[in-house]
């Protein structure tokens, strides 16, 4: 993987791949932090382009980052999911509770909302 995530007008964007997402939770967990400690952050956008299909860790690890932001009240918008990750995220009820657009510039606009 190249890289893990940029930002760009205080908006984090976190890039994951297979193997990235399958990372241990705590280690994306600790990098996220990371990136809030050192930036002024508004938003996360995830971009799952690259992520074929999501396991159970890839969806706890999702989840832990949501609660790291939502506790610290900054938005979460992912962006570029597959037909497959798509249905993983509608067949769990996650769809209802996190933001979910098609594209990166879709989930820019929201925020800036």
């Amino acid at each position: 993987m190249k890289r893990f995530h940029e930002v760009e007008n205080e908006i984090c964007f976190l890039y994951f791949d297979k193997e990235s997402i399958a990372k241990t939770e705590s280690q994306v967990h600790k990098n996220v932090i990371s990136i809030l400690e050192n930036k002024a952050i508004q938003a996360f956008v995830i971009d799952l382009e690259q992520v074929v299909s999501l396991n159970s860790y890839g969806i706890g690890t999702l989840m832990s980052v949501f609660k790291t932001l939502t506790d610290r009240e900054i938005k979460l918008i992912l962006c570029n999911l597959t037909k497959i990750n798509q249905e993983v995220f509608e067949l769990t009820q996650l769809d209802r509770v996190m933001t979910i657009v098609p594209t990166k510039t879709e989930a820019i606009a929201l925020c800036h909302h």
